[in-house]
C-alpha cells in the first residue's frame, strides 16, 4: 500500500493514469456506438463500407480534368471532383490575389473617388452571403449572355454564350500532359531553392534575391518539356453546330459562375 500510496502521488503517474482512463473511456464510447449502427445495418440489410466505390456511378458530370463517362466507378467520380475543385480553388485564389491587391491600392489611394468606390465595393462583396452571389453569377450568365448561334467572340477562337465559354484545344500529345506536373515541380523546386538561399544568408550574411524563382521555374519547366518534347502546336477551333459548339473545349456556366464567386468574395 506504501508503494501504491508513493505511486499515486507522483504527479506525473496520475496525469498518464487519467489520459489513459479517459482515452479508454473515448475507446469504448465510439466502440459501442460501432457495435449497435453495424448490428442495426445488418438487420436493416443496409450494405456498410467503401465497396461501393468500385460500383458504376452511372451518371455522367459536366466537365473533368480527367476522363470520365457515366459508366466509370464512384472512384474514378470522387477524383474527378476533387480534381474540379482543386482547380477552381487555384484559379480562385490566382484571380482573388490580384482583385485583392488592386481594391488594396485603390483604398489607400488619395483619389476620393476610387477611394470610395474600393470602399463600396469591399462593404457590398463583404456583407453579401456567398451562395447568393453564386446565384447572382450563374443567373448573369446563363440569363444576359447570348446564346451559341450569337456568342460574342472575344479574340478569334474563343466564343462566350449561355452556354459557357468555348476556346481551342490542343491536340492530344503527351507533352500537354506532364505542363501540371512541371508546374508544381518548379514550385517545389523553388521552395527548395529559397530554403537554400536563406540558409546561406543567416551564414554569411549575404542577400540572395529568391522570389523570382516562383514566378521563373514553373515557367521554365514547362517550357523546357515542350521544347524538347517536339514543341506541339496543332489545336483544334471550336465550331457553331446547330444547337452548341462542336470540337475544341469549353468552360461550363456553372464553373464560370463558381470562379466568379469566389474571385469576387476574395
Amino acid at each position: 500500500m506504501e508503494k501504491i500510496s508513493k505511486l499515486w502521488s507522483n504527479e506525473n503517474f496520475r496525469n498518464i493514469f487519467f489520459q489513459v482512463l479517459v482515452f479508454a473511456g473515448v475507446f469504448y464510447v465510439l466502440f459501442f456506438f460501432y457495435e449497435n449502427v453495424s448490428e442495426h445495418l445488418n438487420k436493416s440489410k443496409i450494405a456498410s463500407g467503401f465497396g461501393y466505390l468500385e460500383h458504376e456511378a452511372s451518371f455522367d458530370i459536366s466537365e473533368s480534368l480527367i476522363e470520365y463517362s457515366h459508366s466509370d466507378s464512384y472512384a474514378r467520380l470522387y477524383v474527378a471532383g476533387a480534381l474540379n475543385t482543386i482547380f477552381v480553388a487555384v484559379i480562385g485564389i490566382f484571380f482573388s490575389i490580384i482583385v485583392g491587391v488592386v481594391v488594396g491600392v485603390l483604398r489607400l489611394s488619395k483619389n476620393w473617388l476610387l477611394d470610395k468606390l474600393a470602399y463600396i465595393y469591399t462593404e457590398l462583396v463583404r456583407n453579401t452571403p456567398l451562395l447568393l452571389l453564386l446565384f447572382y453569377c450563374y443567373s448573369v450568365l446563363t440569363e444576359f449572355l447570348p446564346t451559341p448561334k450569337e456568342a460574342i467572340s472575344i479574340i478569334p477562337g474563343f466564343f462566350l454564350s449561355n452556354r459557357g465559354l468555348a476556346f481551342p484545344e490542343m491536340n492530344d500529345h503527351f507533352v500537354w500532359n506532364t505542363l501540371p506536373l512541371m508546374v508544381l515541380l518548379g514550385f517545389f523546386v523553388a521552395i527548395f531553392a529559397r530554403r537554400k538561399f536563406l540558409k546561406i544568408q543567416e551564414l554569411t550574411g549575404k542577400y540572395y534575391p529568391s522570389g523570382y524563382l516562383f514566378i521563373l521555374l514553373p515557367i521554365l519547366f514547362p517550357f523546357l518539356i515542350w521544347a524538347f518534347g517536339g514543341a506541339p502546336t496543332e489545336y483544334t477551333i471550336p465550331k457553331l453546330s446547330r444547337f452548341n459548339f462542336e470540337g475544341g473545349n469549353f468552360v461550363s456556366p456553372e464553373f464560370m459562375a463558381l470562379a466568379t464567386g469566389l474571385i469576387v468574395m476574395f
